[in-house]
């Protein structure tokens, strides 16, 4: 008698939530959940893999060369916070992507602006609701302190920004000149769904 193979199913709900300020706070809960569902893929996979090994090791060996698991979405609704915790995230995600065993998308939706922006960026696969507002800005900075302090700080501010302004240019048809613009003008830069999608942030309105 042969031996039934059990295939089991990935879950349906694959979505990791990115909403309120962007912290350390948020950064270790978005870890913390993206790392439950992919740990979860990896532990059905395992277990499909031996039991498709008990009845025929070729299939189970072609199951595992070719397997893609579903999509993972990253839904945004955030004002943005800490580029330093959204560069982490936006690496995250890359990662991932690179890799290519896991596929990550990002959706934005309500208020998606400053450093959540970027984190929409780090998918290839990148949708909103079409009602999503969008804020793109000059880095903020805060610090007080002496005058060798404020120097060193302003460097740092303009490093993060260099490596914002590259993701931007680099993801989106949004050039250099408009990014320096802004900042020139010191102004928010409010861009609808609409616009959004004509200049790259995202690839679909939903």
């Amino acid at each position: 008698m042969e031996k039934e193979v059990k295939i089991k199913n990935f879950p349906d709900l694959r979505t990791v939530y990115l909403t309120g300020e962007i912290n350390a706070d948020s950064l270790y809960q978005f870890k913390k959940d993206l790392d439950l569902l992919v740990q979860a893929d990896e532990d059905i996979f395992e277990s499909n893999y031996r039991n498709l090994a008990e009845v025929d090791k070729s299939l189970a060996e072609y199951y595992k060369k070719n397997i893609k698991f579903p999509t993972i979405k990253v839904d945004i609704s955030s004002p943005g916070g800490s580029v330093y915790c959204g560069l982490s995230i936006y690496d995250i995600i890359r990662a991932y992507n690179k890799a290519g065993r896991h596929k990550i998308s990002t959706k934005g939706s309500g208020y998606v602006a400053s450093a959540a922006t970027i984190v929409l960026l780090a998918a290839d696969e990148r949708t909103c609701t079409e009602n999503t507002t969008f804020i793109i800005h000059s880095i903020s900075s805060w610090y007080n302190g002496k005058l060798q302090d404020l120097e060193d700080d302003l460097e740092e501010t303009r490093r993060l920004a260099d490596i914002t302004k590259k993701i931007y240019v680099d993801r989106t048809n949004i050039t250099n000149d408009k990014l320096l613009e802004i900042d020139k003008l010191k102004k928010d830069w409010v861009l609808t769904a609409q616009e959004a999608y004509d200049c790259k942030l995202v690839n679909k309105i939903l």
